[in-house]
């Protein structure tokens, strides 16, 4: 078992790669073969697809993160709302690793992770979201957590969670409602602009983005806990996307 396993659960955020795969391409293949396209045309597609991988030479290396992925989340959040550790403009602030009151340990504590302290701490840095100040204080890079390290490495589960969740959006809208079920959350856009606003998009949607996604994910930790009378429960969340859909050339 490796540093970032844990006891399994089940769950799908501790799921292996097989069945994450089946999650991905089961709805998808609904999609596809929905809207008409050949089993055939999906695996000459498919095999075309596969061999353009091969030849390019990206090296990453895969982590498995399982349930350990959400407990580097939920310290991330706190660490940006809670007031023990928050500086005086409001920010994340940096803190030291061991105390009772405002460290890194205490931080861990509340936020009622499942994964020791030195554990979480090395996941963030190992994926660029914390690093150690020359004081040896910890300081946060980004808000969320991100699925690729600055090592390499990338979490394939957390990556293969987010494509199936975006899939199952999608046929869920097309194949379900037809069955009844109500709508999910579904919104998109683009426009053809000029290649020197591409900086300004990215700022506008990863500024809003996180804006939204804050708001959703505070929502959802305050009401976490909140027991269920039937005894089920089920993981939800949504998520927000920089769309690049290629150049376009010439004059408008």
């Amino acid at each position: 078992m490796t540093k970032y396993q844990r006891e399994p659960v089940s769950t799908l955020s501790d799921a292996g790669n097989t069945e994450l795969l089946s999650e991905l391409f089961a709805p998808l293949a609904r999609l596809l073969t929905s809207a008409g396209i050949t089993g055939d045309e999906i695996k000459v597609a498919l095999h075309k697809a596969l061999e353009n991988a091969q030849s390019q030479t990206v090296e990453l290396t895969p982590v498995h993160l399982g349930a350990h992925q959400r407990d580097c989340m939920e310290v991330l959040c706190l660490w940006r709302r809670h007031p023990e550790f928050l500086d005086a403009r409001g920010c994340s602030a940096a803190i030291p690793l061991h105390g009772q009151d405002g460290s890194f340990e205490s931080l861990c504590r509340r936020a009622g992770v499942t994964t020791d302290a030195s554990v979480v701490l090395e996941t963030l840095k190992d994926f660029g979201a914390v690093e150690l100040t020359t004081e040896g204080l910890a300081l946060p890079m980004t808000a969320t957590f991100l699925l690729g390290a600055t090592s390499g490495g990338v979490a394939c589960d957390g990556m293969l969670k987010q494509l199936a969740g975006f899939v199952r959006v999608i046929e869920h809208n097309l194949l379900g409602t037809r069955a009844g079920r109500i709508p999910r959350f579904e919104r998109a856009c683009s426009v053809v602009v000029a290649v020197e606003l591409l900086p300004i998009v990215q700022r506008l949607v990863r500024e809003r983005g996180q804006e939204f996604i804050d708001t959703i994910d505070e929502w959802l930790e305050r009401n976490s806990n909140v027991p269920s009378a039937s005894n089920c429960f089920v993981e939800v969340g949504a998520g927000a996307y920089f769309v690049h859909l290629g150049n376009s050339l010439g004059s408008r």
